[in-house]
């Protein structure tokens, strides 16, 4: 007879433990936490202190793997990228912050790209359906968010009219679809 295995821990264990913690333990557990790894103070900084420089990690991150300065020795990693922005979505979702970071990213991106011609068409389309979800995003966002905003989008589509891939098309199509009067 097979003996039944113990399911796995989950979130429910441990909520339910510190539930019935002191507000002491409970700081001390956070301190522990915020001490392993920098992007748990990241995530910390980015949720309670909501000072100028909040996006300055997130950008560190994505600019040193959509646009590494030696992508000879540090290919590109999108993915990697990419998960800046989620990162910073799961601590604090702001969406004119959120489309400041989309819109860094496909700067980045775009910039990699002209500097390095690099037609990667995965790295297209990472930095396509970025700008897609930035410009959705920026969409939501207050009317002088997007007046401030907006014109960088426009630049970055701009900037890539001389590439032969259909990639300015694609930016450019899905720009003209959320800023149709510019």
């Amino acid at each position: 007879m097979a003996k039944k295995e113990k399911p796995a821990n989950s979130w429910r264990d441990i909520r339910a433990i510190l539930s019935k913690a002191d507000d002491s333990e409970v700081l001390k557990l956070v301190g522990e936490l915020y001490a392993l790894r920098k992007e748990n103070q990241d995530f910390l900084h980015a949720r309670y202190l909501k000072d100028a420089d909040i996006l300055v990690p997130y950008k560190e991150t994505i600019a040193r793997y959509i646009s590494p300065a030696e992508p000879w020795k540090n290919p590109v990693k999108t993915s990697l990228a990419r998960k800046a922005i989620s990162d910073y979505r799961k601590a604090v979702g702001d969406p004119e912050k959120l489309t400041e970071l989309m819109l860094f990213y496909v700067e980045c991106g775009v910039g990699h790209i002209l500097d390095w011609d690099d037609n990667d068409d995965a790295m297209q389309n990472s930095i396509f359906r970025v700008f897609a979800e930035g410009m959705e995003t920026l969409d939501r966002c207050e009317k002088d968010v997007a007046g401030k905003l907006l014109p960088r989008f426009e630049a970055v589509v701009q900037s890539t009219a001389n590439m032969n891939w259909g990639f300015y098309e694609a930016l450019r199509d899905t720009f003209e679809i959320y800023a149709p009067d510019v």
